[in-house]
């Protein structure tokens, strides 16, 4: 989203991130073999941004250095906000609706990176997934937010559907598989909120593994997700484009989608736009 708007806003982005554990292998489907070409995540934003440079390494200051000379006039750090050896003119921190504080706890007793107090020097706070949780939790979160951390403007996002995607190439809208019973897998930080995007647009969930975050699949992977869709008799094997993109397509996995989203603001635009044209500027 951000990426997209700093285009549209006349820059020339480039993103860096740091690169976790869970890249694609260049080899033949499910033989866990062959060197790393970058992690989901690289894949996904390759996918949806084809155009935008890309860099990712644990030495995001000689990568800054490396895409400035190549061009770039804006530079956008994935998961950057603890990543103090940079500057930034803007600090856009995301917050999970559904699971918003991690247990409370900083690692490794609980999720959270940094204490609470520690985003009061954001710039701007992205509540994401607004639309999946009741909005009387919404509105105790976004209440609580702002008596912590004073003056800093929030903006709501959700989650949009934009496509059913199948693995071997070819897509549907959003509602082609409403009704239709399915089976869903995905290694995702929050499954959940994979389930409640599926269930929101119609698909009849009949079941769900869950794997760790990054999960590198194997071929006995795909075997235990294709005999439990033969199993439980679905009709659609669905999964995440995070997790979709570390799946080669084979005669087991070819009809199988994964749901494309993008994220949009629900509430909140003036002050999103206000911070972001602020940061262009300072750039």
């Amino acid at each position: 989203m951000v990426v997209k708007d700093v285009i549209r806003l006349g820059g020339k982005p480039a993103i860096l991130s740091r690169g976790y554990a869970g890249g694609r292998r260049s080899s033949t489907p499910g033989s866990g073999e062959g060197p790393l070409e970058g992690n989901d995540e690289y894949h996904v934003l390759k996918a949806n941004l084809p155009d935008v440079l890309h860099l990712q390494g644990k030495d995001r200051y000689q990568a800054g250095l490396e895409v400035v000379r190549k061009g770039a006039d804006t530079i956008v750090l994935d998961d950057g906000f603890q990543y103090t050896w940079l500057f930034r003119d803007l600090d856009f921190v995301l917050i999970d609706a559904i699971a918003p504080f991690g247990g409370g706890r900083v690692l490794p007793a609980g999720l959270l990176r940094e204490p609470l107090e520690a985003l009061g020097s954001a710039h701007l706070l992205g509540i994401t997934r607004s639309d999946q949780v009741e909005p009387i939790r919404l509105s105790t979160l976004s209440s609580y937010l702002r008596s912590l951390l004073k003056g800093i403007p929030q903006v709501h996002l959700r989650s949009h559907a934009v496509a059913w995607v199948r693995v071997s190439g070819g897509s549907e809208p959003p509602e082609a598989l409403k009704g239709r019973r399915a089976l869903a897998f995905c290694g995702i930080g929050n499954p959940e909120s994979f389930r409640r995007q599926v269930l929101g647009i119609g698909v009849r969930l009949e079941g769900m593994i869950s794997f760790r975050d990054h999960h590198r699949y194997t071929g006995a992977d795909l075997e235990r997700i294709g005999e439990r869709a033969a199993e439980i008799k679905v009709e659609e094997v669905i999964t995440t484009q995070k997790d979709a993109v570390k799946i080669p397509p084979g005669a087991e996995s070819a009809s199988w989608k994964y749901l494309r989203i993008e994220e949009r603001v629900a509430s909140g635009e003036a002050a999103y736009q206000e911070a972001l044209l602020r940061f262009m500027k300072a750039g």
